[in-house]
C-alpha cells in the first residue's frame, strides 16, 4: 500500500464540509489507504499548472484535490469543496521540492505581478540569490521585488511558501541573514528531500503535512480539524519531541510559541517510545488550573496503561505530598499576606528589639536574599549575594537579622505554617538524606511554567530525577513571569550545555498585532533562566487588527460597552467559551459574571480545579493570573485603571525601591500573559485614568466626575456661598469638633435622609452608635420594611482616617451581609484609604470634612446663617 497524507489545507476545507459530504470524504479516505483504491476514479485536473495535481469525485457537487507526482506511489490531500471552488483553488498551485532548502512547498502562481513601485522594496537590501536561498520559489522573486510594506508583505502570505514566508517574516522583524539562513541550512542538512516521498515524510514538512499511518491517527484528524496541534508541529518542536539528549534541556519561547504543545507531545513520546514500561515521568507546572488542564489533554494522547505512569502535577501540591507524607505531618500553606504571619514578624521584630519602620526591610530581606538565595546557614546567608538591595548592612546587622528570620521560620514551623519555599526545602532534603528511598522518584521530570519556579523547586526536581539521558525538560518564557522569582539552573544543580538549550520563535496563537502590543508593555530585558537574557525575537504568522484600548468615565458605562460587544460577537457565530473576559481581581470579575447574568448571556469561572472550559454555551471570565496556559479567540482585559495595575494599594506598602520596581515588572508581565491569550483580537478597556503600563507617552485623561449635582440645589449651594464667602467653613468644622460623638452621628444620619437617602420616609433613619456598636453607627433604612440598607460609620477625628480604619469598616459590613457604607469624618482620608475602597466588593463612598461642611451648608442641615455667618444649631 502507497503512502497517503494529509495537508493541513485539506482539514481546514473539511472542516467547513456539510455532514454527510464529511461522510463521503472519510469513505473516498479509506479507499485510498486500502484495497478499494483502484475503484476510485483519479483524474489529472485539466487547466492545472502542475502535472501532479489530480481531481477525485466524492459526490455530484463535490470534489476532492490531491497530489499524486508521476512514478511515485503518494498521495497527498490538499483540498475539497464544491466543483467549482475546487477548481480554483487548485488551478494555480504548484507543490515543489525546493533545491536551496529540500523542502516540499505549495505555492500559489500569480497571474499578473504587481509594478515596481519606485519607493524601495520591502527586501531591496536582499539580492535574488540571498531570497533564493531562504526557500523563496524563482517564480515568485518579481513579485516580492514589487512589496514594499509589511502589510502588504503580509497580504501575500497565502501565495507564499509558508517556510519562505516564515523566514522572510524573520528578517522583518530583526532576525540577522546569516541566523535565519543557518536554520535553514540545518533542515536541509538533516534531511535531503531526493523524492516526493521523502519530502512528504521528513521532518521539515511535519508542520503542515501528516502521513496517515494508522485509523487512530486519521480519526483525531478528522474528528478535531481545528486542533492542529495534535498532529502537525514544526521542525523545532519536532525535534525537541523526539530527539534524545544527554542531559537537561531548556526550551525558552514567547506565547503562542507551542510550548505546553511541545511539553505534551514529549510526556507521550517518553512514554509510548523512550522509557522502559515501569520508568515514571514527573509533569509539573506551576498554577493547578494548567496541571489540570494538561492532564485533561494528555489523557486524550495517551493510552490509560501509558497515562498511569504520567504525574500531572503543581510543583507545590507534590511537595506538600512528600512533606505530610515522611514527616507525618499537616501542612497548612500561607503567604505574606496572610494575618497569622504577619502576626508573627511583628512579634520576632519586637523580640529581638527592631523598630516599627525596620519591620518592611527586615521581612524584604527574609524573602529576597534568605528564602530566594536559599540560605539554610548563617555562614550562607553571610556569604549570599545581595546584589540590588540598596539598603547596605554591617555584619552585627546580618547577624540580628538571620537570629530574628530563624526565630520565625522555628514558629511558623511549630504552628505548621509554611510559606511556598518552605516546604520545597523541606521536602527537598528529605530526598538528598534518603537517596536509598525510591517512593518519590522519577525516571524524568517535564516542567512547564518554568519561569515562575522558585530555586528551590529546581532543587527538588533535582533530587527527584537522577541524572540520565533524558532526565529533565524544562520548558519556560520569562516575559510571563507573574510570580516573583528569577532562577539560575546551574545554582541548582541543573547543569544546560551546548544544543541542549533550545527557542521556538513562531507564534502560532497571536496575531503580530497582538504579539507587538504585548512586546510593547514589557518594556524590560529579560533572563533566560540561567543567569543569561533571552534576547530571541518571535513572529507571528497571523495578521488582524490592533487591539482597541477604551476609557470610559464611569464603570458602568465601561460594563455596558463590554458586555453590548461580548453580544455583537456572539451574533457574529462566536462560541460563547471563544471569549474570555479577564480582571485583575476577583470581585471585578463577580462583577461581570452578575452583569452578564442580568443580560442573560451564561457565562463562567475560571477556577483552580477546573479540567476543561469545555461548556460552549458560557462566556469565560476570571482573573488575570487564572488564565495561564489558556487560549481565546477574543480577550477583553477590563477595568486595567492607573489604581488597579498595579495596584497602588500594594506599591505603597512597599518601602523599598527595588521591590516596587519588580512588582511593575510582574504587573506588565502579567498584561502580557492576558493579552496573548487571544488568538484575533484583544479589548482593553479601563474607567476613570487608564493604567499607565497600557499608555506609552503616560499622558492620563482625567476622570470625569462620579456624580452630577442636582441644579435647583446647586444653585442653592452657590447663594449660600455668597452669603457666607468670608466665611467661616473652617470655623463651622471646628464647632462640629466641639459637639458630642452621639451629637455628630445623629447630624450625619439627619444629612443623608435630607440628602434623599431613605426612601421611607423621615424616620428611616437608625442611631445605633455607642458601646457594642460593632463598627455601626447609623444605618437609613431605603424601604419601609428595611430590605434595603446603607449603613453609617462617623468618626469626629482630628488625625486621618487610614486603610486599617475602612478595613474595619468594611469587616463590619460583611458582618451584616451588606452591600453599601458611607463612612463620614470631620478629618480626611489618607490616599491608601481611598484606593482600598476601589478594590472591595461593598459599594462604599467616603465623605471628608471639607465635603461635609459643603453638604450641610447645602442641604440646610444643623446650620444656621446669622449676620453673614454660619453656626452649627443644636
Amino acid at each position: 500500500m502507497g503512502i497517503v497524507a494529509i495537508q493541513d489545507t485539506f482539514l481546514d476545507s473539511f472542516s467547513q464540509l456539510p455532514k454527510t459530504e464529511q461522510i463521503r470524504a472519510k469513505k473516498v479516505i479509506d479507499a485510498l489507504r486500502g484495497s478499494e483504491r483502484n475503484q476510485l476514479k483519479i483524474e489529472r485536473m485539466k487547466g492545472s499548472l502542475d502535472p501532479k495535481v489530480h481531481m477525485i469525485r466524492v459526490s455530484p457537487f463535490y470534489r476532492m484535490i490531491v497530489v499524486r507526482p508521476e512514478h511515485e506511489d503518494v498521495t497527498l490531500l490538499v483540498w475539497i469543496d464544491r466543483d467549482e471552488e475546487a477548481y480554483r483553488w487548485a488551478q494555480r498551485k504548484r507543490f515543489v521540492i525546493n533545491k536551496y532548502t529540500g523542502s516540499l512547498q505549495m505555492w500559489t502562481s500569480i497571474d499578473t505581478v504587481p509594478e515596481i513601485n519606485e519607493k524601495p522594496g520591502l527586501f531591496a537590501n536582499y539580492t535574488d540569490h540571498q531570497l533564493l536561498r531562504l526557500g523563496v520559489p524563482e517564480d515568485q522573486l518579481s513579485l516580492l521585488r514589487s512589496v514594499t510594506t509589511e502589510q502588504e508583505f503580509r497580504k501575500y502570505k497565502r501565495d507564499l511558501p509558508i517556510d519562505a514566508f516564515e523566514n522572510l517574516a524573520r528578517l522583518l522583524n530583526g532576525t540577522p541573514y546569516e541566523k535565519v539562513l543557518e536554520s535553514v541550512l540545518e533542515y536541509k542538512e538533516l534531511e535531503r528531500a531526493f523524492s516526493f516521498e521523502k519530502a512528504v515524510t521528513s521532518g521539515h514538512s511535519s508542520r503542515h503535512i501528516a502521513v496517515i499511518t494508522d485509523d487512530e491517527i486519521l480519526k483525531v484528524m478528522l474528528d478535531k480539524p481545528f486542533e492542529r496541534w495534535r498532529t502537525f508541529l514544526h521542525p523545532d518542536q519536532r525535534e525537541l519531541v523526539e530527539k534524545d539528549y544527554k542531559g537537561p534541556v531548556r526550551v525558552l519561547g514567547g506565547a503562542g510559541t507551542g510550548k505546553t504543545v511541545v511539553v505534551m507531545h514529549r510526556a507521550q513520546q517518553l512514554v509510548s517510545k523512550k522509557l522502559k514500561p515501569d520508568d515514571r515521568v514527573l509533569v509539573t507546572t506551576y498554577t493547578p488550573i494548567l496541571a489540570n488542564h494538561i492532564r485533561s489533554v494528555l489523557s486524550t494522547m495517551c493510552t490509560e496503561e501509558e497515562m498511569e505512569r504520567v504525574d500531572v502535577l503543581p510543583i507545590d501540591q507534590l511537595a506538600k505530598q512528600i512533606v505530610e507524607k515522611v514527616y507525618d505531618i499537616t501542612v497548612k500553606m500561607v503567604d505574606k499576606e496572610d494575618a497569622r504571619v504577619k502576626s508573627l514578624w511583628k512579634e520576632a521584630a519586637q523580640n529581638f528589639g527592631w523598630a516599627e519602620e525596620d519591620l518592611a526591610f527586615l521581612k524584604s530581606e527574609y524573602h529576597w536574599v534568605i528564602q530566594q538565595g536559599g540560605a539554610e546557614t548563617w555562614q550562607e546567608y553571610l556569604s549570599t549575594s545581595r546584589t540590588g538591595r540598596k539598603k547596605r548592612i554591617s555584619r552585627a546587622q546580618k547577624k540580628k537579622v538571620w537570629d530574628t528570620a530563624m526565630w520565625f521560620r522555628q514558629k511558623m514551623e511549630e504552628k505548621g505554617l509554611y510559606e511556598s519555599v518552605d516546604v520545597l526545602r523541606k521536602a527537598r532534603i528529605w530526598l538528598e538524606e534518603n537517596p536509598d528511598r525510591y517512593t518519590y522518584r522519577y525516571r524524568s521530570a517535564i516542567i512547564d511554567e518554568a519561569q515562575d519556579f522558585h530555586p528551590e523547586a529546581f532543587k527538588l526536581i533535582r533530587a527527584l530525577v537522577p541524572e540520565n539521558e533524558n532526565d529533565l525538560f524544562i520548558v519556560g518564557d520569562a516575559h510571563q513571569r507573574i510570580y516573583s522569582r528569577q532562577v539560575v539552573l546551574s545554582k541548582c544543580g541543573i547543569h544546560v550545555r551546548g544544543k541542549r538549550s533550545k527557542r521556538l520563535t513562531v507564534n502560532y496563537r497571536t496575531t503580530e498585532e497582538i504579539r507587538e502590543k504585548a512586546i510593547e508593555v514589557i518594556n524590560f530585558t529579560v533572563d533566560g533562566l540561567d543567569g543569561d537574557t533571552d534576547d530571541g525575537i518571535d513572529i507571528s504568522l497571523l495578521s488582524g487588527v490592533k487591539p482597541e484600548i477604551k476609557n470610559f468615565a464611569h464603570a458602568n458605562e465601561e460594563k455596558e460597552f463590554v458586555v453590548d460587544k461580548v453580544k455583537e460577537l456572539l451574533e457574529e457565530d462566536l462560541k460563547p467559551n471563544e471569549i474570555a473576559v479577564l480582571a485583575r481581581f476577583d470581585h471585578t470579575v463577580d462583577s461581570y459574571m452578575k452583569a452578564f447574568g442580568e443580560q442573560r448571556i451564561e457565562s463562567q469561572k475560571i477556577a483552580s480545579d477546573t479540567v476543561a472550559l469545555g461548556n460552549p454555551s458560557a462566556v469565560i471570565c476570571g482573573t488575570m493570573h487564572s488564565c495561564k496556559g489558556l487560549e481565546f479567540r477574543v480577550v477583553f482585559l477590563v477595568e486595567a485603571n492607573e489604581e488597579v495595575i498595579p495596584p497602588e494599594w500594594e506599591l505603597d506598602s512597599l518601602e523599598d525601591e527595588d521591590d516596587k520596581k519588580e512588582l511593575i515588572k510582574l504587573e506588565r508581565s502579567l498584561i502580557y500573559v492576558a493579552i496573548t491569550r487571544a488568538r484575533d483580537r484583544v479589548f482593553i478597556t479601563s474607567f476613570g485614568s487608564p493604567s499607565k503600563l497600557l499608555v506609552k507617552d503616560h499622558k492620563q485623561a482625567e476622570a470625569k466626575k462620579m456624580e452630577e449635582k442636582n441644579d435647583s440645589e446647586t444653585a442653592k449651594g452657590e447663594e449660600r456661598q455668597k452669603v457666607v464667602s468670608s466665611v467661616s467653613k473652617e470655623k463651622l468644622l471646628d464647632q462640629v469638633m466641639n459637639c458630642s460623638p452621639a451629637f455628630f452621628e445623629q447630624l450625619v444620619i439627619d444629612l443623608l435622609i435630607k440628602m434623599g437617602y431613605g426612601g421611607s420616609g423621615t424616620q428611616a433613619g437608625l442611631h445605633v452608635g455607642g458601646a457594642g456598636d460593632e463598627g455601626i453607627d447609623g444605618i437609613i433604612l431605603e424601604d419601609p420594611l428595611g430590605l434595603h440598607k446603607i449603613y453609617v460609620q462617623a468618626k469626629r477625628w482630628k488625625n486621618p482616617v487610614g486603610r486599617p480604619e475602612i478595613q474595619m469598616f468594611v469587616g463590619a459590613l460583611m458582618g451584616k451581609n451588606a452591600e453599601r457604607g458611607v463612612f463620614i469624618t470631620t478629618s480626611h482620608f489618607t490616599a491608601p484609604a481611598k484606593r482600598y475602597v476601589k478594590h472591595v466588593p461593598q459599594n462604599i463612598v467616603l465623605i471628608d470634612g471639607k465635603q461635609l461642611v459643603e453638604l450641610m451648608m447645602q442641604y440646610d442641615i444643623g446650620v444656621g446663617v446669622q449676620e453673614s455667618k454660619l453656626e452649627l444649631v443644636k
